[in-house]
């Protein structure tokens, strides 16, 4: 039996087309990999949260992390690491040289890093938070949450 008819789509195709699934009786999946394709698109555009959520816990578990640290470790990895950071600089590049002038300030000594959080008091480790990436050493000292709330419910300024 080389051939398959998908539930979706209703085309006859061969069984390569479909993914492999060992709950199944022909140990395929009824849906192509086309329309199954389509429907996980379709279903990650509709619940959005749902699958971030899905990805940061994957990230997260310790496996994972050993896999990416061992990964950048290797050539391949270090120049995959080397594009995205370009490929960010390109991407937002008002961002990057704000965030470059802050580095080279406090560095100098210019700006001094607090150690407590200008939202919330909390001692932690803290972030340079830029409302306006057009005033690069203007920021708030943010820690990890408050960041993150800033940034759920405004936008920064490009």
């Amino acid at each position: 039996m080389n051939d398959k008819t998908c539930i979706t789509c209703n085309q006859v195709k061969l069984i390569s087309e479909f993914y492999k699934h060992p709950g199944m009786a022909d140990g395929h999946l009824n849906k192509c990999k086309e329309c199954q394709k389509a429907n996980s698109i379709a279903a990650k555009k509709a619940n959005p949260d749902r699958y971030r959520a899905i990805a940061r816990k994957y990230a997260n578990k310790e496996d994972v992390k050993l896999k990416k640290k061992i990964h950048r470790a290797t050539q391949k990895g270090r120049e995959e690491a080397r594009k995205g950071f370009i490929n960010y600089k390109e991407k937002y590049p008002k961002k990057h040289k704000a965030v470059t002038a802050l580095k080279r300030a406090v560095k100098s000594g210019v700006i001094v890093r607090p150690t407590i959080c200008s939202e919330c008091g909390k001692e932690d480790k803290i972030h340079a938070h830029h409302d306006n990436y057009n005033h690069p050493l203007v920021v708030r000292w943010l820690c990890d949450r408050c960041h993150k709330n800033w940034h759920l419910t405004n936008e920064a300024i490009y």
